[in-house]
């Protein structure tokens, strides 16, 4: 795993890139997080985000070693590339 993975203030793991970064969130980590989930009926998941330009792009998992030395525009291709994996909160996909 890459080493320049930080914790960030709700306990989720941040990878900065130049113009986005991913995210990642084990579930249980963050129980304010997970009860707001709870309460709007989402799956309390383990999930990955591709943060960028507003829009949370979510994959369900682990997706770190995947996505952490990609480019935007590949970590866009690997989501858009797994949609069963698309977490029901996801901004939709961004159209080519």
């Amino acid at each position: 795993m890459n080493d320049k993975w930080f914790e960030g203030p709700n306990g989720n793991m941040i990878l900065s890139h130049d113009d986005f970064h991913i995210s990642f969130m084990k579930s249980g980590v963050n129980p304010v997080a997970d009860a707001l989930s709870s309460m709007m009926g989402f799956d309390l998941v383990d999930e990955t985000a591709i943060c960028h330009d507003g829009n949370t792009y979510i994959l369900v998992g682990d997706w770190r070693e995947q996505l952490e030395d990609k480019s935007l525009k590949d970590c866009i291709a690997v989501f858009l590339e797994n949609p069963d994996s698309h977490y029901e909160a996801s901004d939709k996909p961004p159209v080519n």
